[in-house]
């Protein structure tokens, strides 16, 4: 009885290490039939040295006086110049037109822009006397500040505006 055990498990173990075998035939008979092939792809892009503005800025005076005209007034809030250039690894240069009148129709209103809040530093109007700008991939402010010239002498009342262009070298 002992050996008629010993002999339907050997058995059973052959049949088992068959299936096993099958199955291991199967498997390696499915992946030594698929192949595979490979190829570089090329990819590129060219990254222009570039400046943008952000959204569009204004430097308000307010309603001026008398004696704002006599004295010159500061602006009512400073204006935020958002500069965004790409990674140049120098410095960009911010600076504005050279002509720094307000106009209401024939009647003119001059006035000065500044890089300090204690108005000595004036913008300049070209890229030489400009404002320094990092030019390293993210958002910059400029903070710029007016004034308006001193003893204008009388002026007609009504709105005064320019659109002063600034312009940004890279």
């Amino acid at each position: 009885m002992l050996l008629r055990l010993l002999m339907e498990e050997i058995e059973m173990n052959s049949k088992m290490n068959k299936l096993a075998l099958a199955i291991g035939a199967v498997i390696m008979s499915g992946s030594a039939a698929a192949a595979t092939a490979t190829q570089d792809l090329s990819v590129s892009a060219d990254i222009a040295a570039s400046c943008e503005f952000g959204a569009a800025a204004s430097l308000p005076f307010g309603t001026l006086t008398v004696s704002d005209l006599a004295d010159g007034k500061n602006e009512t809030t400073a204006a935020s110049v958002k500069i965004t250039c790409t990674n140049t690894g120098v410095a960009a240069s911010l600076y504005g037109g050279a002509t720094r009148e307000m106009i209401n129709g024939a009647n003119t209103l001059a006035y000065e822009v500044y890089t300090d809040a204690g108005r000595t530093t004036a913008l300049g109007t070209a890229a030489l006397g400009g404002a320094s700008v990092i030019a390293d991939g993210t958002e910059q402010t400029v903070t710029l500040y007016g004034k308006t010239t001193a003893s204008q002498g009388t002026k007609a009342s009504g709105s005064y505006s320019q659109a002063l262009v600034l312009t940004v070298d890279f």
